[in-house]
Order: structure tokens, then sequence, then C-alpha cells
């Protein structure tokens, strides 16, 4: 995968066995999936692959790294953020580092913006930032720094469509592994000016993304993904699994929306 990141890149679930071991097993059918979707590559191990509950390295082979703010020990300004970013990109120095922003999760609230323009040289291989936020005018300014010369990858599925508008060119999002089809359809339509087309499709996607947070958040997309006939599994404690039943509520709500006719399943499946 090369640099620049474009297009669709999905945030793929890390498939485990109910003991809560790895089932490695099922990642060619993950594979299989992804490039039947047509998404530009793969974001493992972030929140959806439940990266904070496993452990990994350099040596695996990755195209780029990214790392989340520190959460508990919070930075209690910009400088030691941009320090401890640089810190862990050391850690790789051969690849493409991407700061995660994503205060919902971690509490951190510094600007992608502020951080970008405070990192002057502090970090040599600062590829750019993955944008897990609703702070729209923090993202533009974030484009905006250094006459654009950082990446901004934008990371909220359900507005897809605003991070379009200003000027994202790659995204992250879990919802890609199963709705990719619908997505580029969004970007086909804004790139042919017809934002109509592109605002009732971002509505659909809006629709399923309520339906997949009312019955469980995360757990929900791996369901969805069995759903579609890849079974990832359960998820990992503290996270929740959904049980037959909720799985079964989940299906008939999906179905009500007509997920299904948009979602994309493997062939033979």
């Amino acid at each position: 995968m090369k640099l620049p990141l474009v297009g669709l890149i999905a945030a793929p679930h890390t498939a485990f066995h109910p003991d809560g071991s790895l089932a490695v097993e099922t990642i060619p059918q993950q594979a299989r999936l992804l490039a039947h979707n047509k998404v530009t590559g793969a974001f493992i191990c972030g929140t959806t692959g439940e990266g904070s509950s496993l452990r990994h390295a350099q040596e695996a082979g990755a195209d780029a790294i990214a790392s989340i703010a520190p959460s508990f020990f919070k930075p209690t300004g910009v400088n030691e953020l941009v320090g401890w970013c640089a810190q862990v990109a050391a850690s790789a120095p051969k690849l493409p580092f991407y700061y995660y922003h994503m205060p919902g999760m971690t509490g951190v609230t510094i600007a992608a913006a502020d951080f970008l323009g405070s990192v002057n040289g502090q970090i040599p291989t600062l590829a750019g930032v993955k944008f897990t936020h609703e702070n729209l005018m923090d993202f533009g300014r974030a484009a905006e720094v250094n006459g654009g010369k950082y990446e901004l990858l934008f990371g909220r599925d359900e507005i897809l469509l605003s991070g379009l508008a200003l000027g994202a060119k790659g995204a992250v999002g879990s919802t890609y592994n199963f709705a990719a089809p619908l997505y580029l359809r969004i970007i086909d339509a804004f790139n042919r000016g017809d934002i109509a087309s592109a605002r009732k499709d971002q509505s659909r996607a809006m629709d399923f993304i309520e339906v997949l947070n009312r019955h469980g958040g995360m757990a929900a997309g791996k369901s969805a993904m069995k759903l579609i006939g890849v079974d990832c599994g359960p998820m990992r404690l503290p996270l929740r699994a959904l049980t037959a039943k909720d799985e079964s509520s989940l299906r008939a709500s999906l179905e009500s929306i007509g997920f299904f006719e948009y979602a994309c399943r493997l062939p033979g499946t």
C-alpha cells in the first residue's frame, strides 16, 4: 500500500475463538471480503480491532503505524503530546507514523491542528492524523497546517460526506468492512457534484449506524460481519458479545431499513 492513503480503508475486527484466542484462520476470509468490497487498505488493531487488548510489533510487516494519545497519565499540553508521539514513532523508525486523534475514547482534547502545528520536525516519520472526532473546524484547520503537508484520514463513517467537503482524500472506518459499496457511491456522487445522491446514501449510512449503536456498538458491528457471512467470533472482555437473541433483534432492525440490500457479502456465502 502506497502513501498517501486514499479511498476507503477498512478497520477490521480481530477474529477470536470463544476462549479469546486469535482465530487466525478467519483472516483470509476477511481479506477476500475487503478485496471484494474494493477498499484500498486495512487499519488493523485499531479501536474496532480491539487493539488495546492485543500486542503487536513492527516486524509484522505493516506499511505504517498509528497511536492514540495516552489516556491514563494524560499529556498536560500539546508539547507533551508531541514528545510522547515522538517516542512511539521512534520505536519503528522505518514506518510512517499517524497520530490517532480520538478524544471520545482518550479524553485528550488537544486539537489536531495544534498538534500538527507544534511538531516542528520532532517526529521525522509523521505522515498525518487519523481524525476520529466530530469537530469539523479542527479537521479543516489541521488539513491546512504547513500548506496541507500532512494527511488527514477521516474516521467518522456517519459523516463521511462532511469530511469529503473539507478535503478528505482517505477515510478509515469499521463499517467499510461490510458496507463499502454504499460509501463508494457517496464518494463517486460527491466527485461528480451530485450532492443530492451523496446525501441520500449518507443518510442510509446514518440509519444503519444508529441501529448498530442502539444494539451494542462495536459488538453489533462484529455481529453484522457474522450476518453477512464472516464470523469473527466474540469480543474480548471488558466488551460484551451479543447473545443469540440480541443478534436476532439486530438482524430484524437492519432488515427493516434495507441494510442487506447494500451490505456486501462474499460470493458463495
